[in-house]
């Protein structure tokens, strides 16, 4: 079973203003976003290889559109579930209690630069061994 990664707006954003966004690629491998993210953060523009466009199948579940949340945001937890992603990268509280409170977990972009920087200390120390 592979293993998915979904990805909301605002740590791609983060990242690619940063000039940093092969960091999410570093630590996740790949990552999978809604169509309304693909729109919010690379507008006209291609997105990474590594960075997969996946529209959802299914209406948006009530609870998540009744939601005072982005496009963007109401998507990803959408897909996250749809797919039964492993992991969400979100920064929006709101959007991060909604979705743990569906069982979905959640990461953010500070938690994502800890895993870089453990990352990056595992691999300089297993080449130092």
């Amino acid at each position: 079973m592979t293993e998915h990664v979904v990805a909301d707006s605002s740590p791609l954003i983060i990242y690619q203003r940063i000039e940093q966004l092969d960091l999410l690629r570093a630590v996740f491998g790949s990552i999978v976003i809604p169509t309304a993210v693909l729109h919010e953060v690379f507008r006209n523009q291609e997105s990474p290889e590594w960075i997969q466009e996946r529209p959802l199948k299914q209406p948006i579940a009530s609870q998540i559109a009744s939601a005072r949340l982005g496009a963007g945001e109401r998507e990803a937890i959408a897909l996250a579930l749809e797919i039964n992603a492993s992991l969400l990268i979100v920064d929006d509280l709101p959007a991060r209690r909604l979705a743990q409170g569906l069982g979905i977990k959640v990461i953010g972009s500070a938690d994502t630069l800890l895993r870089a920087k453990e990352l990056k200390n595992h691999c300089f120390h297993s080449s130092t061994t």
